[in-house]
């Protein structure tokens, strides 16, 4: 292994938590050792007599991190293969905590052979991998096509856009059809420019369209039943409509409580005679909808808030009782807009779920003609298929005898149908008196402040009740858990993690951080190393000038540089001064260009000012990581080239 244990104060931690007698939940920080863990489990695993490499499942996130983790174990198992004894009991007595004995040595040899020998390999897949063969095991059991071939992120976003006009060409026929009414009502809310990142958007939620669906009774209204549901839900009386709650708004006040007020009114101040002049034209509107209007324009504020004061102290003294009505009234008025809001609200949801759920039948129609699954659809067949279909007990029969020990990575972007997977896969490893006499553990690592999948449906909260289910399981089958916290970070110095802390201390920076009481802590392994966190002020956009009259060009120039500008300038002079002064990285060893790396949180909008201002101040730069190929000034050159040697008399070119 890459680290002594002798060396690393968290080994201990480390220890228990690949522990391969106990099922384990582990919450890491980052910069602690997690696949580190993971591979050491593993190897304890096969260390273990009697657990072959076939009975490990290991579940990733990424391709990438999947890949890595095989990569480090074999090779650690590689290095055990060819070792020196004494090299190799040092080895075992690091990955282990104890001496090996003779029988340990021989086993770790013949490791590296038998896994490369082992029926499929290390089963080390990312969540996605593991359901599409486990679809492709069970196809009729889990109603997909036996030979399906899985879409790739290109070829589903061109399916699910070819849906999406498909419907909105339905829509937009001019006939009359619940799919026009739910398109002209979305339009109307949310505008064309918005439009269409709304609906991508929603479909990125399917899942959750999917449960919606699945509590609907009449699956051909399930726009029209979340549209009742949501009216329930905010207290919006059974049949109201728009136009009751308009009359209801015309009518706050009479004619005659409006011309006893007027003349009271008029002998306050300027506020008092503006609200005379609102209500005089509610009074004689042309109408009920444009006296609601009116009305609301007296009683609300433009974000439409009740106003906090309605008449001046002068009035409300000298006439208490105009008081206290046009309280009232302002306060029911108030209720009324909120109540139409709510119902624009639902109308508008259900609209876009009528319409979201014709372009997912369109999208799966799509599918099906190709034979061909998604990512969603993997998860989502392969929790039918353990969860709800009568073939479950027959499937997880068959798999029982073949998996013992499962490992899951990142658990914090775990979403809630993922958990169901391994949920179903796990049932049997707790299931007491019925379990097998085999030794079966789960164990699970993740960090809920690193969780960056809520768009996948990835809920962080779910890791610390899942972790809690399982152990009340585990200890009531009378298996070893282990709740294990891995705090010692190895990337990161004291200056910066102790930073990291007392942001988090504070608690309105901890609600999507912390789920539970427990305070946020990272340990530094590299103690004594210096580290510095300056905090900068915000750069502030520039003071914008109005427009003189008649050069309209000239509207909205400022008077200086853009923020971003601004903020790369200072980056640039702060390295420069670094590397002038001589500043130390430590004693005796000057900062060089080489030593320093510029983390952005998105390449845009910052990246190309920084480069620009790095190389303006002369400080060496490698420059992007990335380019947009076709965006880029030479290859912009090459083309226009080539359109004018194909087209001489193509002068702009």
């Amino acid at each position: 292994m890459a680290r002594s244990a002798a060396k690393v104060p968290a080994a201990k931690p480390q220890h228990l938590a690949s522990d391969p007698g106990a099922s384990v939940w582990v919450s890491a920080n980052a910069g602690t050792g997690k696949t580190y863990v993971l591979v050491l489990r593993v190897l304890r695993l096969l260390l273990q007599d009697g657990v072959r490499p076939e009975q490990i499942l290991c579940l990733t996130y990424t391709k990438a991190a999947a890949a890595e983790m095989k990569n480090r174990v074999l090779k650690e198992l590689r290095k055990w293969a060819v070792a020196e004894e004494d090299d190799l009991r040092r080895m075992l007595k690091e990955a282990c905590g104890e001496p090996a004995d003779d029988e340990t040595l021989a086993r770790a040899r013949r490791l590296f052979a038998q896994t490369l020998d082992a029926h499929g390999g290390l089963k080390i897949y990312t969540l996605h991998a593991f359901c599409e063969r486990l679809l492709h095991r069970f196809p009729l059991e889990a109603d997909v096509p036996p030979s399906f071939r899985v879409l790739d992120e290109v070829e589903t976003r061109l399916l699910m856009n070819a849906a999406i006009d498909e419907v909105l060409a339905r829509a937009s026929d001019g006939g009359a059809s619940p799919l026009s009414d739910s398109l002209a009502t979305v339009i109307a809310e949310t505008g064309e420019e918005r439009f269409r990142s709304l609906i991508e958007a929603i479909l990125a939620r399917r899942d959750e369209l999917r449960a919606i669906s699945r509590l609907s009774t009449d699956a051909g209204r399930v726009g029209e039943a979340e549209e009742l549901a949501l009216r329930r839900l905010m207290g919006v009386g059974h049949g109201r409509s728009v136009a009751d709650s308009l009359r209801d708004t015309a009518a706050a006040l009479t004619d005659g409580e409006i011309d006893a007020m007027l003349p009271v009114l008029a002998e306050g101040q300027k506020t008092d005679r503006t609200l005379a002049d609102r209500l005089s034209a509610a009074r004689y509107a042309s109408d009920g909808a444009e006296r609601a209007r009116r009305m609301e324009q007296a009683f609300l504020t433009q974000a439409g808030a009740p106003r906090k004061r309605i008449c001046t102290k002068a009035v409300s003294d000298g006439h208490p009782d105009v008081d206290d009505r046009l309280g009232k009234a302002a306060a029911f008025v108030a209720t009324l807009a909120a109540e139409r809001a709510a119902m624009r609200v639902a109308a508008a949801t259900g609209a876009l779920i009528t319409l979201a759920e014709a372009m997912l039948d369109a999208y799966s129609r799509a599918k099906s003609a190709l034979a061909a699954l998604d990512f969603s659809d993997l998860i989502e067949k392969a929790d039918n298929l353990l969860n709800r279909t009568g073939a479950a007990a027959w499937v997880l029969y068959k798999l029982d005898y073949g998996i013992d020990h499962i490992l899951v990575d990142e658990s914090q972007d775990t979403s809630p149908a993922q958990w169901r997977v391994v949920s179903a896969l796990v049932q049997e490893f707790f299931a007491g008196a019925g379990a097998r006499e085999e030794l079966r553990t789960l164990f699970a690592v993740g960090d809920e402040k690193q969780s960056i999948y809520s768009v996948q449906g990835a809920r962080p909260e779910e890791v610390q009740r899942k972790g809690r289910d399982f152990k009340s399981r585990a200890e009531g089958a009378g298996r070893r858990w282990h709740p294990v916290p891995l705090t010692v970070s190895y990337r990161s110095v004291a200056a910066i993690l102790s930073a990291v802390d007392g942001v988090f201390e504070l608690p309105a920076a901890r609600p999507g951080i912390a789920f539970g009481p427990e305070p946020i802590v990272h340990e530094p392994y590299r103690t004594g190393q210096p580290g510095l966190v300056d905090v900068w002020p915000v750069e502030e956009p520039p003071p914008v000038e109005d427009a003189p009259a008649f050069e309209p060009n000239r509207a909205g120039t400022g008077r200086g540089v853009s923020p971003e500008e601004a903020l790369a300038r200072r980056i640039a002079a702060t390295v420069r001064n670094w590397i002038d002064t001589g500043e130390e990285l430590r004693p005796g060893r000057h900062i060089r260009a080489a030593d320093i790396l510029i983390l952005l949180r998105q390449r845009a909008p910052l990246a190309r000012p920084l480069i620009r201002a790095l190389k303006d101040a002369g400080v060496p730069v490698a420059g992007a990581d990335r380019l947009r190929l076709a965006e880029h000034i030479a290859v912009k050159d090459m083309t226009a080239l080539g359109d004018f040697v194909l087209l001489p008399e193509d002068d702009l070119s």
